[in-house]
């Protein structure tokens, strides 16, 4: 037996959800001690390398260089299908 809900009724839920922001008030205490991730960063939260961010800068090469001044991505990022 299906659950299929009307459309005005999705609707709806959406619009409570929207005002009611508990469901990720508190996402800074689900994440590891020391992480700097946060919603939309595409790195994983217990990352020790770059920290959840996703993004790593490399320090120390010369100008010139073809990496100077960019960053790349972390290994923890899952490339998008």
């Amino acid at each position: 037996m299906s659950t299929a809900k009307r459309f005005s009724e999705v609707v709806l839920e959406l619009r409570e959800r929207e005002k009611n922001p508990r469901l990720v008030a508190d996402w800074r205490t689900m994440i590891p001690q020391g992480s700097r991730w946060f919603p939309g960063c595409p790195g994983d939260p217990s990352c020790k390398t770059c920290e959840g961010m996703g993004y790593l800068r490399l320090e120390g090469l010369p100008i010139g260089h073809p990496y100077f001044g960019k960053i790349v991505l972390c290994d923890c990022v899952r490339p998008r299908p």
